[in-house]
């Protein structure tokens, strides 16, 4: 088992968010235990942006006590 921090999770969640028409179920469970954990530490307005939010050299997650 290995950590990621918050900026990677954030990125693993983008690239699954594009391919989830084609997942197992694996994959599926994963995205979704993914997209609770990012619901429960961004706003909705942060959720809407999420990709800016990536693009930032800021770490959202990581500065919230995420990681």
């Amino acid at each position: 088992m290995f950590g990621l921090s918050g900026k990677e999770l954030i990125g693993v969640y983008l690239l699954l968010r594009r391919h989830e028409k084609d997942f197992d179920m694996v994959f599926s469970q994963l995205f979704l235990r993914i997209e609770s954990c990012l619901y429960d530490h961004l706003s909705i307005e942060e959720l809407e942006h999420i990709e800016e939010i990536y693009t930032q050299d800021i770490d959202v997650l990581t500065e919230r006590g995420f990681c």
